[in-house]
């Protein structure tokens, strides 16, 4: 098991939109796909993750449902434990009228939520990892879980669920966060070669910098 990087939106925006594809070799490279998912669900902390999350267009999700204080619907979906709900190439459909609106957040958008309606009843069918089908109706809250997880699988957000002024006000939060971790990482790094080389190799640093501004704008 390894816990794999998760894709962040602002860096790998294209790679989360792309669709994954369904899973046709059920093999020992799926269950060690399975492996890394739940190893890297376990370290980051969340409720569900779907692969193309860590960089595998594979129809493939795991929930564990324990999080959110419920049951797993399916404790032998995973024959190495029962805390984790696996769904290969799932497909759900809404049942009934009733929808509910939630806040939603996502591993791959951290620190970010959105208001986004849902259908709060679906019934999801999938193939365990031992290829056996299996369709089952959820409710609420699980329903929201297994309907975002498999947007995923499509290349849909969150984001593509709140409004625009909403999703303008995340982005605008999202961009002014990543301009304070770039800082953060740039005063870290001086601080390093000051602390290692003194000002002469902070000097040095800053006219490698600008000797590399200096050809960009040549090209």
């Amino acid at each position: 098991m390894t816990n794999k990087r998760i894709l962040d939106y602002t860096a790998n925006k294209s790679e989360l939109r792309k669709a994954s594809a369904s899973v046709l070799d059920f093999d020992a490279s799926l269950e060690e796909l399975i492996d890394d998912m739940i190893d890297t669900l376990e370290v980051q902390g969340g409720i569900g993750l779907a692969a193309p999350q860590i960089g595998v267009k594979k129809c493939v999700i795991v929930i564990k449902t324990s999080v959110i204080g419920l049951a797993n619907p399916d404790p032998d979906s995973w024959k190495k434990s029962s805390d984790y709900w696996v769904l290969v190439n799932p497909v759900h459909t809404s049942v009934g009228l009733d929808f509910k609106r939630i806040r939603e957040s996502c591993l791959s958008i951290p620190g970010t939520y959105g208001t986004v309606v849902r259908s709060a009843e679906c019934v999801v069918s999938y193939l365990r990892p031992d290829k056996s089908e299996v369709s089952t109706q959820v409710t609420w809250p699980l329903a929201h879980v297994v309907q975002h997880e498999c947007d995923h699988l499509n290349g849909v957000l969150y984001l593509d669920r709140v409004s625009r002024l909403e999703k303008n006000i995340i982005l605008r939060r999202l961009a002014k966060s990543n301009r304070m971790k770039s800082m953060i990482e740039t005063a870290k790094a001086r601080q390093e070669v000051l602390d290692l080389q003194g000002f002469q190799g902070l000097r040095r640093r800053r006219q490698k910098k600008n000797t590399k501004k200096r050809q960009k704008r040549k090209r």
